[in-house]
């Protein structure tokens, strides 16, 4: 993930590095399932991630619940992908730190779209090298 870390900070967007650490991946399952009991997570339509929903698990461990898979070759890092951001949204409630519409053209901080191009061209990147 570091060269993929490194082309978002090229393409001028903000990464914060979240360690899976037990005490982390506790508060993000946790968050995740708060979310989920509220009814307040939506998913992508998306085949893939409706697939690793359905494969991921909550294992119950001495600190709490964590986020995990029954088999080895299961993929769920969009699900921890997706509880991260969650709990990162969370955190960070009233809190502006993105500006969404600096991504679109006419924008004053982006005025040609810019930013908004190198990040479809590296979401483009990534889906054809996956």
């Amino acid at each position: 993930m570091q060269a993929s870390a490194q082309r978002l900070t090229k393409a001028d967007l903000r990464l914060e590095e979240l360690p899976q650490t037990p005490n982390n991946l506790t508060a993000i399952s946790q968050n995740l399932y708060d979310l989920i009991q509220s009814q307040s997570l939506m998913l992508y339509a998306d085949a893939e991630m409706r697939i690793a929903a359905a494969r991921t698990v909550a294992i119950e461990m001495p600190r709490g619940w964590r986020i995990g898979k029954d088999k080895q070759t299961h993929k769920i890092g969009v699900i921890v992908a997706r509880a991260m951001s969650a709990w990162a949204a969370v955190q960070g409630a009233g809190t502006p730190v993105y500006i969404l519409d600096a991504m679109g053209s006419g924008d004053d901080l982006d005025p040609d779209g810019a930013a908004a191009f190198r990040v479809a061209r590296f979401i483009d990147h990534i889906r054809s090298n996956t």
